[in-house]
């Protein structure tokens, strides 16, 4: 059963922003670049980005924030990673951090599901252009075999029988990936499960 948040969920966010505590004005010519990484991902895969233009004096801001992991799905079993809730996140944290204008929206992997929303349905934002970086190639054996396992995804005792079975270990050498834990299996495949 999916329990969307009616009023969402409060939600600590890590993320950089090269302007640290600096808001700049509509005056001071910046441009703004955000970047949203891909699961399993991070802000720091974007760390060479926020190095050049972090810079003092550029008038290049980058925000990239990481987006919620499977802690959150465990701790309120309400938020299930769809392309929806993430790119709903996207906003909510960009209004939150005062950010309506983006110069550049750009993505890696599976950033290109929240953020394909995002660019086709704006709203309050406005968006001058986007970048896709590696977008991932799916096959249909890939889709059958996600919206298998996220039915165990969805559940605290398919969750418990994942942690049991140690999924993270199974998935060793059958992907390309490398997860740590079994919440980066769960994640994994919740995220791509919404794909259609």
């Amino acid at each position: 059963m999916d329990c969307h948040p009616s009023d969402g969920l409060p939600v600590s966010v890590e993320y950089v922003d090269t302007f640290g505590d600096i808001k700049p004005s509509n005056s001071d010519a910046v441009k703004t670049i955000v970047a949203i990484h891909g699961n399993p991902g991070h802000y720091k895969h974007f760390s060479g980005l926020c190095d050049y233009f972090g810079k003092n004096g550029s008038k290049v801001r980058v925000i990239a924030p990481n987006m919620p992991d499977f802690g959150i799905t465990r701790q309120t079993m309400a938020f299930w990673h769809s392309n929806e809730e993430r790119s709903q996140f996207i906003r909510d944290f960009l209004k939150a951090i005062n950010v309506s204008t983006i110069d550049c929206l750009i993505c890696h992997s599976a950033g290109i599901h929240p953020i394909s929303m995002i660019w086709t349905e704006p709203r309050d934002l406005t968006l001058r252009s986007v970048g896709i970086f590696s977008p991932q190639y799916l096959s249909d054996r890939f889709f059958l075999i996600n919206k298998l396992l996220s039915n165990f995804s969805r559940n605290k005792f398919g969750i418990a029988f994942m942690d049991a079975i140690k999924a993270h270990e199974l998935a060793r050498g059958r992907s390309p990936l490398v997860f740590n834990s079994v919440d980066e299996v769960l994640y994994f495949v919740l995220v791509h499960s919404y794909i259609q």
